[in-house]
Formats: C-alpha cells, sequence, structure tokens
C-alpha cells in the first residue's frame, strides 16, 4: 500500500463510521446514571407544579381588591385562615377577603395572586395590604416549571447532576442509555518502561496508554484493557486475543521506520485490510486503520508521538462517539489569534493552543512544539484547525475547542 496516497480526514471518518457497530441501548436507574447518554427523548408524564403554589410566604388575595392599595392608604381585607405546606385546601376565596399561605402552599381557588408578608400588618381580624398585586404575582400555575408530555431531556443528553433533581420531581426512576464501545488499548515500543518505574539507558516512561485511556473514557467509551508490548513479536497474538473489544488502539509503529511493522501485522489480522493508511493530518499522518469482519472489531494504529496520537484519537474517535450517541458537538469559544498561523499544502494542521482572556473577549495563542512534546497538550485549553493550504493572520478569529 502506498503511504503517500492518504486519506482526508472526512474520507476517514466516513469510512470509520460504516463499521462501527450500532450502539446496543439498556434501561439502568437514577442512581447510576450520572455520565450516561440517553438513547430516546424523556417525556415527561406529569404537570410541574401539578397544583397552583405560591412563592413567598403572604396572604393569597383576588389582585383587584389591592388596586387602591399603597403605603398611605392600605386597603383592609378580612382573613379567614391559613393553608399549611403539603395539605390540600378547599377554600374557595371570595372578594374582600384573603388567606394565610407559606411558600410552597396549595393556593386557593379563587385567588389569583398573594401580597409578600412583608408588605402587610395584622390588625385584628382584618389585614392591611399596603402594595398592589397584579394577576399570577408571586404565585407559581400548574405547568408552569415543566408541561405533561414535554420533552425534558433530549435523546443524545449526557447526563449530569443537573438532570437528576428534574428526573426525581417526575418520579422517573429508569431511563433508556446507550451501551458504551468496548476499546481496549496497546502501546508498543522497545523503548517504553511503565510509569512508575524508573526511565533509564535510553527507556521513556509509557504516556500513550494512560492518556489515551482518560480521553477514551471522557468519550463515552468503555476501556476494558491496556497493554504494553516492547516486543512487536507478540503484536499479533495480543490482537487476536483483544477481538472482542469493539475497537482495538495501538499507539506506536505506524510509520515506516526500519521497526515500524503495524500495518503488516494489522493486515495479517483483518479479514477486510486496511482501508486507511495515512492522513492528510498535521500532526498523524501515519495512521493506520483496519476492520475484521469476522470479530466486528476496528483496529486502529496511531503515530507514536504522544500529541499526534491523541489528536487522531480526537480527530476520528472523538468524533465517532459524538456521531454514534447522537451527542451535540461543544461549543467552540471565538478568539482572536495572538499571530500568523498557516498550514501545509495538502495537510489539515491542529494548533494546541492557550486561551488569554480580556474583559469579554478571548486571545488564542498557538503553543508551537514537536508531536512528541506532551507538554503541548497539557498546557493547552482547546485546539483549533486550518484547512490544508490556508493561513490565518493575527488578529483574525479562530474557533478553539476545548479540551
Amino acid at each position: 500500500m502506498n503511504f503517500l496516497k492518504v486519506d482526508t480526514i472526512e474520507n476517514a471518518r466516513e469510512k470509520l463510521l460504516k463499521v462501527t457497530p450500532k450502539l446496543k441501548i439498556e434501561n439502568i436507574s437514577i442512581h447510576n446514571l450520572l455520565g450516561r447518554i440517553v438513547a430516546e427523548d424523556i417525556i415527561s408524564n406529569e404537570n410541574i407544579p401539578y397544583f397552583r403554589r405560591s412563592i413567598v410566604d403572604g396572604y393569597a388575595v383576588i389582585s383587584e381588591d389591592t388596586e387602591k392599595s399603597s403605603k398611605n392608604f392600605p386597603t383592609f381585607i378580612e382573613n379567614i385562615g391559613y393553608i399549611d405546606i403539603g395539605t390540600i385546601t378547599n377554600i374557595n376565596l371570595e372578594k374582600n377577603k384573603c388567606c394565610y399561605v407559606y411558600t410552597g402552599s396549595m393556593v386557593p381557588n379563587g385567588a389569583d395572586s398573594v401580597v409578600m408578608v412583608e408588605n402587610t400588618e395584622k390588625i385584628d381580624k382584618k389585614i392591611a395590604i399596603y402594595k398592589k398585586t397584579s394577576k399570577n404575582e408571586n404565585i407559581v400555575n400548574i405547568g408552569d416549571d415543566v408541561k405533561i408530555n414535554e420533552i425534558v431531556i433530549k435523546k443524545g443528553t449526557k447526563i449530569s447532576e443537573k438532570h437528576i433533581g428534574l428526573l426525581m420531581a417526575l418520579g422517573i426512576m429508569q431511563v433508556s442509555v446507550y451501551v458504551p464501545l468496548n476499546i481496549s488499548i496497546i502501546s508498543t515500543g522497545e523503548e517504553l518502561v511503565n510509569p512508575q518505574k524508573e526511565a533509564i539507558n535510553g527507556k521513556i516512561r509509557d504516556i500513550n496508554t494512560y492518556s489515551l485511556k482518560s480521553f477514551s473514557e471522557k468519550n463515552y467509551y468503555n476501556v476494558i484493557t491496556t497493554s504494553l508490548i516492547c516486543d512487536n513479536s507478540d503484536l499479533e497474538e495480543k490482537i487476536e486475543s483483544l477481538k472482542t473489544s469493539d475497537i482495538i488502539i495501538i499507539s506506536g509503529g505506524s510509520s515506516k521506520g526500519l521497526k515500524d511493522n503495524s500495518l503488516e501485522i494489522v493486515q495479517k489480522t483483518t479479514n477486510n485490510g486496511v482501508f486507511t493508511y495515512g492522513l492528510a493530518l498535521k500532526p498523524g499522518k501515519p495512521t493506520i486503520i483496519s476492520y475484521d469482519e469476522i470479530s466486528d472489531t476496528i483496529i486502529c494504529c496511531l503515530p507514536g508521538n504522544p500529541v499526534s496520537s491523541l489528536v487522531v484519537f480526537e480527530m476520528l474517535f472523538s468524533w465517532l462517539s459524538l456521531q454514534i450517541t447522537n451527542t451535540k458537538k461543544q461549543f467552540p469559544i471565538y478568539a482572536n489569534i495572538t499571530q500568523d498561523v498557516f498550514s501545509d499544502k495538502g495537510k489539515l494542521t491542529v494548533y494546541p493552543c492557550r486561551l488569554i482572556q480580556e474583559n469579554v473577549s478571548y486571545k488564542a495563542e498557538p503553543i508551537f512544539a514537536k508531536s512528541a512534546f506532551i507538554s503541548s497538550l497539557s498546557n493547552a485549553d482547546g485546539y483549533f484547525i486550518i484547512n490544508a493550504g490556508e493561513s490565518i493572520k493575527k488578529g483574525n478569529f479562530v474557533s478553539v475547542i476545548l479540551l
């Protein structure tokens, strides 16, 4: 296969999406729901609130009765009782009558507003009203918060803490969610050692295993295993053992060096073979994507350089997760670039950047570093993309995707 005949990101994504299995759906308890992605619209089965309630302590009144009320000339209205919180009332309020309510109390029939207790004074059996009220003032009506049959959480939403209270309020205790794809991660390289060990004699600590695991979990994949292989003669056997995964990610060995033999091994272990060998992307050109139809497994070899590896993962598999879960892409930050930047001819270029806030706007400061420098990503707030052969002048806007 000709390494120079590379795919664009769009072509690679299209091929990848075609062989990606459809996500399964499961029903889970609300107690285990955080971080899961909703597989169908969640629809309210009731109104919230289902009764009219007061949002202040005060007196339920007919607003017309308070029309002439003021600090100097109060209106005097007869109090006929009170309504406690969490109780039903059969009171039907008539003209020139009022009823004391607490915050959260049911508002009686006939009343159309509530006067805050601070604007009243009790004088014998009468209540002096010192402020005019308008219709529906200090009242939440039936369905003002949530209406019955309303879509309250849309399909593709990742559940966070803010959704739990709403579901509890509606009594929804089971939710249909997508089952994440299973992913296995293999890092390869004779020079790699476990991060817990000392890096000496030309060895370096394994970065990609743990970075790719973190990126995978952030993007709704279930990481079932990670492996470090220092001898590529073991790679074929390891791939075969992991074909129960939906996706196998391999970092390293995807280029054209003397010891880079991932292409040969992947071709042997997939009956459909390689469908992408090289991306028109900087960093990240040496990328291999293949598919084994027998096991229904995607196998992708990423560059060994840490930044290149994570950039390709972000551009392919973070994107893929959004597609298969129907999740909306996060809103970018628009920022003024701090210096001229350009893209190589024929290559989409990804630039990590820092964001600098100035009043209500942002500036994007590109981070220029080699693809082996993991600090370029750890110091970045996000990244922006420049199309092949294009340039952006200092001061122009770029669209920054947050990391």
